[in-house]
């Protein structure tokens, strides 16, 4: 609580570029600190780990999946750094986008090659190495702090641009409520709230609303054309599903997302 509240005071007051500035050193301590996590994990990592496989929860977390693609809140922010410049952002964007799957990647592997396998894993692979102590759960530990605080800045900065454009409430107001309510929900909230919104805000926004501006837009080849309608299709074709899949969990009286 007193943390968000921190970073939310922080952003609302100071120029973007400063919070920019915050953010970029803190970003740079989650560097450091991923060097260290590989530095103390590589020696200690059995490879074979990763040949084990099941699939079968895979469809329940695809929701969790699409919810990285919130990155792209940042790009007002981005636009508003690098002074709309088209080219300047589309080389930012593209060079975090690839810098960022690269470490998802290298860190979900390596993950996986630390975590003992008894039985089946049963619990979240950041808990058990947190649990086993050592450096490796230290380098961990400082990891998750500095992309905790690196990722409520970024969304601290989105929220500001977005709230400062807000007619029904004045912007400090609406800055407030959607910075503080988030920290006041109940144990849970948190991971039900992600389910929800890559299921539907996410898919809706990134996945079907983007292409329909961008098919509205000039300069449009045929290929892109295509594109653009076949990832919309796709994401209303997942929001359909969810929404189908909800309803029939709301029908046997089960809890669906939204309820």
């Amino acid at each position: 609580m007193l943390l968000s509240l921190a970073l939310a005071i922080l952003t609302w007051k100071s120029p973007t570029t400063r919070t920019a500035a915050v953010n970029g050193l803190l970003t740079l301590g989650f560097v450091l600190a991923s060097f260290v996590v590989f530095g103390t994990g590589l020696p200690l990592a059995h490879w074979d780990r990763l040949l084990r496989s099941d699939w079968r929860n895979y469809a329940r977390s695809f929701p969790t999946i699409l919810q990285l693609f919130v990155y792209l809140e940042v790009t007002p922010s981005i636009g508003s750094l690098l002074q709309l410049q088209p080219s300047r952002m589309k080389r930012a964007i593209f060079v975090g986008s690839v810098l960022l799957l690269i470490l998802e990647t290298a860190w979900s592997a390596l993950g996986l090659a630390l975590v003992p396998f008894h039985g089946g894993l049963r619990e979240d692979p950041v808990t058990v190495l947190l649990r086993q102590g050592g450096p490796v759960a230290s380098a961990v530990l400082g990891l998750g702090c500095f992309a905790v605080v690196t990722t409520i800045l970024g969304t601290n900065l989105a929220l500001r641009s977005f709230c400062r454009g807000a007619k029904l409430l004045p912007p400090s107001w609406a800055y407030s409520l959607g910075v503080l309510l988030p920290a006041l929900a109940p144990k849970g909230a948190f991971f039900a709230a992600i389910d929800f919104a890559g299921a539907y805000p996410v898919t809706l926004l990134w996945g079907c609303a983007l292409p329909l501006m961008a098919l509205r837009g000039q300069n449009k080849t045929k290929r892109k054309t295509l594109l653009l309608l076949a990832l919309f299709l796709a994401s209303l074709a997942t929001v359909v599903i969810y929404a189908v899949q909800d309803l029939g969990l709301l029908l046997l009286s089960r809890s669906a997302r939204w309820a």
